[in-house]
């Protein structure tokens, strides 16, 4: 279940719709603003993992060891030719539980591992305190172009947010170049942020790896937001093209149960960390899905200095996480960049639900994750990761925070990043006291552990701010609705009720069409309707649903609607996204009422009779002459057969009247 509300009462200060239905940030004085957190994920966000990969190896449980024998089917599918896409194919495992006493790898791009969800489970037996049950790893990582330049930025502030830059010269670039955008963390600066007893600037940098889109003279422009200031009053930035064939691609793990013997066999609290269940590094558009974590320390990791990009972990659960002590491992960890960790749920365990660490440079996304387990807190951890989402965490996770660890010289946690509509127990916002540093609790709800000391900036706490979801929103104004659906969320659904009305010609009827917003985005829904037969048309009692409401359909038919049976199409557009509600109206041949009786009481004359339009209108005609034309008859009344279409009209007679001849008229 998505911790979405449909009530949506505020809007935060840093980034909120604008008139015309968009989102609008805020800048500050040096043009600082949040970033779009869209391009985190699988191929740069908006991409639906691949399904229906054709399987290459299909291997049951064997007595004893299983590693050799999954290793060596991984292998030979990475021995074999890819796919248009970079995919070999899948190693599948059947239901069943395989003993593991070493680790297995995908080291070769294209090669998938999947089983049948919580039926084939990997045991890992290993009696260490630390290790791996599965690495999706390269060769190597991002590396500077032999013989290429290493160029500085020449502005005085690029603020967080910029997409455009100088550098003392662009010879040697052009459009299309891959380069590493290096802010180097610098002695002077370490100390303004008060971390002079915890860090060194040996070392250390943030490297947002990016692709120039333009080149004008000096100025470079490049496809993505930066996640971070670059100041010459701290630091001098620089920029170098690089290489990565290295990293490994298009690699998955999915559908199993991975289960650490060490870690479920532990009780109380313990020296070793546990088994970490996957491990991203040196990969980028991999992925880990629908797996179950049981008694590991960390269950995914995506890490290796920032050498993992575009990888997406979602639909996992983790249970039974190994207990450090005061020194919490974390449940899922974040230390790449363009990283999208998604419905992940904690549900036991001593653990850290979502962290970051050790310079993870954003766009990095933890999105719709909860817990349901009492000792879970979250938050980054160490070294300065940036420009980390955090959008709509809930549940039971409590002490949420950006804060200083000082702790195995861990220090601030993250620098720019946000909470975003989080419901969760507790939660600490900390940033440096230094002009420009930046950390957001936006919306959400909790108890406020109001720091005394470098408070970071609450805006709109205690409500749920509207965009609900500010990845799912930015992914839709980039990409469009098909974006959000392809990662798994429904942007809107459509009925119609009831399924088929029945009518005369020249008459109207009703349908209820129904919008909902599965998960609150406040979409404008726009409807239309089809299949209409000649001489009928229709219209809506509001032609545009924003968000969850009804709309009423009315098909208005003339007379000369040929009867039969009509199939409609109802439909409903968002952003690019079209969903159709089909109902049937079926319309009857008019009915022909015949008189029953005419009685005459006194000078009253009284006509009955059967078979008329249910509740529909008729006209009573009457003329002395029954030849004349239909436009020359008088009308007398306009009436309204009953609910069983019968009639009755009471004319008054004169003594001595001309012969009349009646008859009746429907619209």
């Amino acid at each position: 279940m998505l911790a979405a509300t449909a009530v949506r009462a505020a809007q935060s200060q840093w980034v909120h719709f604008g008139p015309g239905g968009t989102l609008v940030y805020t800048n500050d004085d040096l043009g600082n603003q949040l970033i779009d957190y869209s391009y985190a994920g699988y191929q740069s966000g908006g991409v639906a993992l691949p399904t229906n990969v054709p399987v290459r190896q299909t291997l049951s449980v064997i007595s004893g060891d299983n590693t050799a024998n999954i290793q060596n089917a991984i292998n030979a599918v990475g021995n074999l030719a890819a796919d248009t896409n970079g995919i070999r194919g899948v190693v599948l495992l059947n239901p069943g539980t395989y003993e593991m006493d070493g680790t297995l790898s995908l080291g070769k791009s294209g090669v998938i591992l999947s089983g049948f969800g919580t039926n084939t489970v990997l045991n890992f037996t290993s009696t260490s305190n630390s290790g791996t049950a599965i690495t999706i790893s390269g060769s190597s990582g991002t590396k500077q172009v032999s013989g290429s330049s290493t160029y500085t930025l020449a502005d005085t502030y690029v603020p967080l947010g910029a997409t455009n830059f100088h550098l003392n010269t662009t010879a040697g670039l052009s459009v299309g170049t891959d380069i590493v955008v290096r802010r180097p963390w610098t002695t002077n600066w370490i100390n303004a942020i008060g971390m002079s007893n915890l860090w060194s600037a040996s070392g250390h940098q943030n490297d947002a790896e990016r692709k120039i889109t333009a080149i004008n003279g000096n100025a470079v422009t490049v496809d993505m937001a930066l996640p971070t200031p670059i100041e010459q009053q701290w630091c001098t930035g620089t920029v170098f093209p690089y290489t990565d064939s290295g990293r490994v691609q298009q690699c998955g793990v999915e559908n199993l149960r991975l289960v650490s013997a060490w870690g479920l066999g532990t009780t109380g609290t313990t020296n070793g960390f546990g088994w970490t269940g996957t491990h991203f590094g040196n990969a980028k558009n991999c992925w880990v899905c629908n797996l179950a974590f049981d008694g590991f320390g960390i269950g995914a990791n995506a890490a290796t200095a920032n050498q993992t990009k575009w990888c997406t972990v979602q639909d996992c659960t983790f249970s039974h996480g190994v207990n450090n002590g005061s020194a919490r491992p974390p449940a899922f960890e974040i230390d790449g960049q363009m990283c999208l960790f998604q419905r992940l749920t904690g549900i036991s365990g001593f653990q850290h639900l979502c962290q970051t660490g050790d310079e993870a440079t954003g766009p990095n996304v933890y999105l719709y994750c909860n817990a349901t387990g009492s000792d879970f807190d979250g938050g980054p951890h160490r070294y300065w990761a940036v420009s980390l989402l955090t959008d709509n965490e809930y549940g039971t996770v409590g002490n949420v925070h950006i804060v200083i660890i000082t702790g195995g010289g861990n220090g601030w946690g993250a620098g720019y990043s946000v909470f975003y509509n989080c419901h969760v127990g507790n939660f600490t916002i900390q940033c440096p006291a230094l002009a420009h540093h930046y950390n957001w609790w936006i919306g959400g709800s909790g108890s406020n552990n109001n720091p005394s000391t470098d408070p970071g900036i609450y805006d709109a706490a205690g409500t749920t701010v509207s965009p609900t979801s500010l990845y799912l929103e930015q992914l839709k104004e980039r990409l469009g609705g098909a974006a959000v659906e392809n990662i798994g969320y429904q942007l809107f659904n459509l009925s119609a009720a009831p399924a088929s009305q029945s009518i005369s010609a020249g008459s109207n009827t009703t349908y209820t069409v129904s919008v909902g917003d599965p998960v609150s985005m406040g979409n404008s829904v726009a409807l239309s309707a089809s299949g209409l037969p000649a001489g009928a048309s229709a219209s809506f009692s509001t032609n545009t649903v924003s968000g969850a409401g009804n709309s009423t359909l009315t098909i208005s038919t003339s007379n000369s609607v040929a009867p039969g049976s009509y199939a409609l199409s109802i439909i409903g557009v968002s952003a690019g996204v079209s969903r159709t509600a089909a109902v049937s109206v079926v319309i009857v041949p008019k009915p022909s009422p015949v008189f029953g009786s005419l009685l005459l009481n006194g000078n009253q004359l009284i006509m009955s009779g059967t078979g008329g339009s249910t509740s529909g209108a008729y006209y009573v005609l009457s003329s002395t002459n029954v030849a004349r034309p239909l436009s020359q008859w008088t009308r007398l009344a306009t009436n309204v057969f009953s609910g069983s279409g019968n009639f009755q009209f009471t004319n008054p007679m004169n003594a001595g009247a001309a012969q009349q001849y009646y008859r009746l008229q429907m619209p």
